[in-house]
């Protein structure tokens, strides 16, 4: 991948709080966390990890989170599979043409 798909960290942390202030905004009951390489090295050629998670006792609506990750500008990119090793849900989504993965904590 070129430097178009590089993700930094300052671009990483903007994304995220971005994401978080939509994610509260719409009422979705879901919060999100940095992860990976770009949280512990600064930046990676491949891909942003980020952690979905439940806020507290807050009932989730997966619709709204949807609707929140849109209005980010973030866009699916691939059909959803599961990491049975970690068992875990990941999505994969883009944002500007770079891959974001999503994984979903239950």
């Amino acid at each position: 991948m070129g430097p178009q798909h590089l993700w930094q960290r300052d671009e990483a942390l903007t994304l995220c709080e971005r994401l978080e202030s939509a994610i509260v905004l719409a009422d979705a009951g879901y919060h999100v966390a940095l992860a990976g390489s770009v949280l512990y090295r600064g930046w990676s050629d491949k891909d942003l990890d980020v952690i979905v998670y439940v806020r507290g006792s807050v009932c989730p609506y997966r619709s709204k989170l949807n609707e929140a990750l849109r209005i980010v500008g973030l866009t699916p990119a691939a059909a959803q599979f599961e990491g049975a090793h970690y068992d875990r849900l990941v999505e994969v989504w883009e944002y500007n043409g770079k891959r974001v993965d999503l994984l979903f904590l239950s």
